[in-house]
């Protein structure tokens, strides 16, 4: 075998393992795009935590306003809560939303011996846009 055979041969080998520019391009590329998959999955995760405990806080503070609705005697409770009129938030819970505003309604007036409530609670959310769970209870005289 030749000198000059044997130098091509191994010339040949060292550029074979050797890493080319392109390939680490192609692995930081794909790198890439599982670090901002990654990061985009972290992000929605963030929105639909943050949407729950808004959520969270809503059906807390509705429950809170429906607890004092079940506690209030019949006759009194379009005296206290009166129809589509904004309740004080201080019956609410400890949290309160981004412009929260809770509203007791009746369905069918206050008239006879059963009232048929709705509890709306209304806010803004963290995005911006406006959100609104509503509640239903039915309360009855001697109840």
């Amino acid at each position: 075998m030749s000198l000059y055979f044997y130098s091509r041969i191994r010339a040949s080998e060292k550029v074979r393992s050797a890493v080319t520019l392109v390939e680490v391009m192609v692995v930081s590329a794909l790198i890439l795009i599982a670090v901002l998959s990654l990061w985009q999955t972290y992000v929605n995760a963030f929105k639909v935590s943050l949407a729950s405990r808004e959520l969270t806080t809503a059906v807390d503070d509705a429950r809170d306003v429906i607890e004092r609705l079940k506690s209030t005697p019949f006759v009194d409770i379009a005296n206290k809560f009166p129809a589509g009129t904004a309740v004080d938030l201080a019956f609410a819970g400890g949290q309160t939303l981004n412009n929260e505003m809770i509203v007791v309604d009746y369905i069918n007036g206050t008239v006879g011996d059963i009232l048929n409530i709705t509890v709306t609670v209304s806010w803004t959310g963290a995005d911006k846009h406006q959100r609104s769970e509503e509640f239903y209870i039915m309360r009855a005289r001697g109840m």
